[in-house]
This record gives structure tokens, C-alpha cells and sequence, in this order.
């Protein structure tokens, strides 16, 4: 259902919609993190932080990749720690 819904409403660069459970308790937001992007990110309530200001503060974090940048680069860095000749390792083939 979630992504018929992401489909018809998600179509640029910070469009969103709530994930809201049957017993009307939202769970999250599906966000558009970047333009271009075909798949939404889904931001959820953290500890502190309401789910609103955990919305506001990922679209700030996203630029041209669709993840945050600052998920973006511990991946990239992580890569490069892993890697035994200090190369970057493949990509995943499944978005992150």
C-alpha cells in the first residue's frame, strides 16, 4: 500500500506523507530526500526529537544523493576503512 501511495503523491524534491498505522498512530514519513530520486526515504521519531523535527532536519541533510549526506558519507568511509587496499569497495546493489 505504502508504495501506490508513495507513487501518487511523492513526485519531487521534499513531497511527503505520513505512515499513519490502523489504530491512527503515525509511524513515520516517507520523504523525498533529493530531486530526481524514485524511492522515498522513511523518517521515523527518534529519542528526543519529535517526528515533525526529525522530518525538517533529514531534508536539510539531503542534497544530490538521495540518503542524508551525513549517512552518505559513514557509508563511504566505512568502505574505505574495510577495504584491504584502501580502495572503495563496490556499491550495494540495493539502494540503501
Amino acid at each position: 500500500h505504502v508504495n501506490e501511495r508513495a507513487k501518487q503523491v511523492l513526485h519531487g524534491q521534499g513531497d511527503s506523507f505520513e505512515l499513519v498505522g490502523d489504530s491512527g498512530r503515525a509511524w513515520g514519513t516517507a520523504l523525498v530526500g533529493s530531486a530526481g530520486s524514485l524511492n522515498p526515504i522513511y523518517v521515523s521519531v527518534g529519542h528526543r526529537i519529535s517526528l515533525d523535527a526529525a522530518v525538517r532536519l533529514v531534508s536539510l541533510c539531503c542534497s544530490a544523493a538521495r540518503v542524508p549526506e551525513p549517512i552518505r558519507q559513514a557509508d563511504q568511509r566505512s568502505r574505505e576503512f574495510l577495504s584491504p587496499t584502501g580502495r572503495e569497495l563496490p556499491k550495494p546493489t540495493l539502494p540503501l
